[in-house]
């Protein structure tokens, strides 16, 4: 043997499933897409003169992998599936030819069965980590039967954290006001993980639920309703609800917990 050799393969998979006709006529059709991502081929050691004494023998190893691979990951919905996956494992290399294609052969009864290697996704600078997601203030007319107007509510919110692992706390920051004649019960906020793939032209999406959290409205006065809506709702084309309804709230906080 030439040298012993450290193998680190990491790989993109995307599967996703359709069918076409019913009954006996119903056939299956699987659409594939598979992406390198990582491929490392390096020696743990050199034999000098082709030839390994019988014996025992230990190689201790470190191996830097690159800094801006995505992590082990998979998910999947019902027969569609996409993961990222990552194996390690090591081979001997034999002499070949005296060079040019065959310099090098790898016989594969000489290679040890890979295995599964979990890679975990590297922390982000704090830079990147302290930017948000603010949401613009959205604001919805209340209407009673299509054409009675009953007034406005109105949203803010923003993400604390534009990058959440596994193990964080999110904070998702809100202001509201109710300018209507009905009653709120309180606001709801989720915070939801999506996972789109594709292959041969298709698409698929799988979402859950991260956690959410429920702001009653009795501790949250600035949604209580009003007792009758104000003069100027009626004719004043000038009148700003959105921007008078949130100069009057207070900024409240929710707080979520990433699952591992």
């Amino acid at each position: 043997a030439q040298s012993l050799n450290l193998q680190i393969e990491g790989e993109e998979r995307t599967t996703i499933h359709r069918t076409s006709g019913t009954g006996e006529n119903r056939r299956d059709h699987y659409y594939t897409s598979n992406c390198t991502i990582l491929k490392l081929d390096t020696p743990l050691a050199n034999f000098g003169h082709g030839c390994i004494k019988p014996g025992q023998y230990e190689f201790p190893f470190i191996s830097t992998l690159p800094s801006n691979i995505p992590p082990t990951m998979r998910e999947n919905d019902f027969e569609s599936h996409c993961e990222v996956r990552y194996s390690i494992g090591a081979h001997l290399v034999q002499p070949g030819g005296a060079g040019g294609l065959f310099s090098s052969i790898t016989k594969s009864w000489l290679r040890a069965s890979p295995k599964e290697l979990n890679i975990i996704g590297k922390p982000q600078p704090a830079g990147v980590i302290a930017g948000g997601i603010k949401l613009p203030p959205e604001t919805e007319s209340i209407n009673y039967c299509c054409c009675f107007n009953r007034g406005t509510m109105t949203l803010e919110s923003e993400l604390e954290r534009a990058i959440l692992s596994p193990g964080d706390a999110a904070n998702v920051f809100l202001r509201c006001r109710n300018d209507s004649t009905t009653p709120a019960f309180g606001v709801q906020a989720h915070l939801r993980e999506t996972i789109t793939w594709r292959a041969g032209g298709h698409q698929e999406t799988k979402s859950r639920l991260i956690g959410q959290q429920f702001l009653s409205a009795d501790s949250c006065p600035e949604l209580s309703p009003l007792m009758r809506l104000p003069q100027k709702y009626f004719g004043d084309a000038s009148y700003n609800p959105l921007g008078d309804a949130l100069n009057r709230s207070q900024r409240r906080n929710l707080s979520f917990f990433v699952s591992r």
